[in-house]
This record gives structure tokens, C-alpha cells and sequence, in this order.
């Protein structure tokens, strides 16, 4: 990925860090106070699935708070590895509870969003193939037919979400947009 830096738009490189920063230490700490709020902490009999929520938090909170405090200064490979973390921080914690729900799965669109449209195209497919990997060890660690309906449709969803934002998305005049990805030839 280290040719993907020529290909990065200076200007926007501090809107992507920003975005990526808050949208992780939002996150994070939005799913602290939930699990606090909802569970009351981490003891007690579900704590599987309350300490990986925790731990994944935190860490998100934290990388944000990271990100946010650099800035422009975060290395390029950083802020590519930005989608490919937050999409394992989404599969964290039914990977380690073996319990898993749609709603949770298809925050997964977000990491692709995010490279879709703001990092280059090399980084966005990347991204959905991070995705898809944590999605199906998800369906094959929890492995109900709930589950694995559920994560074939939100893996169908990622797909057509990645092709929309990469191919159809460069269509669209990045540098009005402020992404940081140049803009190439249209498609």
C-alpha cells in the first residue's frame, strides 16, 4: 500500500484523520455507557460478552482519542489500517461471546463507507475483505440458522455497499467531496 500515498489528497488527509478519530472515540465510549448502562459493569453472569465489549471499547476510545491528538501527523498506514481495525473492534465481541445480532453485524458498513469513499480503492477492497472474514468466523463461531442467514444477507449488503462507494463513488468528483483519494478516471 505504500504507492497508495501518492495517491492521497493532502488537504483532506486531516478530514479523514478527524473523521476516523471521532467516529472511534464516539463509538467507544457510546458502548462503555451502554454496557454499563444496560448490564451495570463487568461482573456478573454474562461476563463474556461484557469484558470483550469493554475491551473493545476502550480500545476504540482510545486509538480515537489517538487519532484525534495526531492528527495530521498519523503516519499514511495508519489511517489506512483505520477501516480494517474498526471492523474488528465490530466483530470482538460476538466472536468472543458466541452470541451475535444483525444489528451488530451490519455496523460493518460503516469501516466500508469510510474507505469507500474517503481511502483508496486498493483500502476500500481491503476493507470488505476484512469484513467478510470476521463475518463469516462470526457465523461459524455462534453457527445457528439464524446467524448464518443473517450474515450471508449483511456479507450481500458489505458487497454491494463496497461496489457502490469504490466504482460508482469515483464517478462522483472526489474533490468536491473533500475525500482524501484524488480523483481518477471515470469508470
Amino acid at each position: 500500500m505504500a504507492d497508495d500515498a501518492g495517491d492521497l489528497n493532502p488537504r483532506a488527509f486531516g478530514f479523514g484523520v478527524r473523521t476516523a478519530g471521532a467516529i472511534l472515540l464516539a463509538g467507544g465510549s457510546m458502548a462503555v455507557v451502554w454496557a454499563i448502562a444496560v448490564a451495570g459493569g463487568v461482573s456478573g453472569p454474562d461476563v463474556r460478552w461484557r469484558t470483550a465489549v469493554f475491551a473493545a471499547s476502550l480500545f476504540a476510545a482510545g486509538f480515537g482519542a489517538v487519532l484525534l491528538l495526531l492528527g495530521r501527523r498519523v503516519p499514511t498506514w495508519l489511517l489506512f489500517a483505520f477501516p480494517s481495525v474498526a471492523a474488528a473492534l465490530i466483530c470482538t465481541p460476538p466472536l468472543v461471546s458466541r452470541e451475535s445480532t444483525p444489528a451488530g453485524s451490519i455496523l460493518l458498513v460503516w469501516p466500508i463507507l469510510f474507505a469507500g469513499y474517503l481511502l483508496p480503492e486498493r483500502v476500500a477492497w481491503a476493507t470488505l475483505g476484512v469484513s467478510l472474514g470476521l463475518l463469516m468466523a462470526t457465523a461459524l463461531r455462534v453457527h445457528s440458522k439464524g446467524t448464518v442467514a443473517s450474515c450471508v444477507e449483511v456479507g450481500l449488503s458489505l458487497v454491494a455497499t463496497a461496489y457502490i462507494t469504490v466504482i460508482c463513488g469515483g464517478t462522483i468528483g472526489h474533490s468536491s467531496t473533500g475525500c482524501i483519494r484524488k480523483p481518477g478516471p471515470t469508470r
